[in-house]
């Protein structure tokens, strides 16, 4: 074999042989042997005027992941009654001062208790229903006080039990504006005349009427979540009874202005 053939395949073997080992310190390695790698997204890393040039160094790009979204997360309204609930109980208590138009006395001269309970469902943040129980004691006193000369212990009382029904519209848990019917049962009568005979079985003008209904309109107002005062006032839509002679009006109605404390139990909440 001739000699410049040997020195060729030797020279062609010793690089060969360095290009696939490589070298250190600075030296730039060539692997011809190896595949290719892929080429990777890289950003720089920038680094202070002090630092070395040689120390910038590389790192893969992170691709910024979004939060997954919650599905269930819902809206808090003023009043969420997915959250808080429909219902609420509603316990109250206080009094009435009432006169009767057409019995030929005015001002709300008779006071009596006015206690109940009741049912709230409030299906819309700022609408409710209502549904109660309550005791009323009515009714009316002579205007002036009894004298030596004139007798004037004229006193009229009839109580019933009643089931105010009321449409309420509401402002946040704050205000509560409230109207509606108030249908009742006349419990108990009695009456006196100007001499204080009792005449309640013999009445001058008849007997009451049982069955009484009445529309309303009121304001409550929480000082706390679940403490209030409220001031209604009533008027009866159907006559009580026929009128006295020289009286205004066609028969006898209650006329009636209610104070009253409310204590509101919390919602009873929907079963998930």
């Amino acid at each position: 074999m001739p000699k410049y053939i040997v020195i060729f395949l030797l020279l062609f073997y010793t690089l060969r042989t360095s290009a696939q080992t490589g070298m250190k310190d600075g030296t730039i390695s060539i692997d011809f042997g190896k595949k290719k790698h892929k080429q990777q997204d890289t950003i720089p890393v920038q680094v202070s005027p002090d630092d070395d040039e040689d120390s910038v160094t590389t790192v893969k790009k992170v691709k910024k992941q979004s939060a997954p979204k919650d599905k269930t997360a819902k809206r808090i309204t003023a009043y969420d009654i997915h959250e808080l609930g429909i219902f609420r109980g509603i316990f109250h208590a206080g009094f009435n001062a009432a006169q009767v138009d057409g019995d030929n006395e005015w001002g709300y001269k008779y006071l009596g208790a006015e206690f109940g309970a009741g049912v709230m469902a409030r299906f819309h943040p700022y609408v409710s229903t209502s549904l109660e129980i309550n005791y009323s004691m009515q009714g009316a006193r002579a205007r002036l006080p009894s004298s030596d000369q004139v007798s004037r212990r004229y006193m009229v009382q009839w109580d019933y039990v009643e089931a105010p029904i009321s449409l309420n519209a509401h402002y946040r848990d704050i205000v509560m504006i409230s109207g509606g019917l108030i249908p009742g049962i006349m419990v108990r009568y009695k009456e006196l005349d100007y001499d204080g005979i009792n005449v309640t079985k013999n009445p001058p003008i008849g007997q009451p009427r049982q069955f009484a209904l009445s529309a309303y309109g009121g304001l409550h107002v929480f000082i706390k979540k679940h403490y209030g005062i409220g001031f209604i006032y009533r008027y009866s839509v159907i006559k009580v009874r026929d009128a006295y002679t020289g009286t205004r009006v066609s028969g006898q109605f209650n006329n009636v202005m209610t104070i009253r404390f409310v204590y509101m139990l919390g919602s009873v909440k929907k079963k998930k």
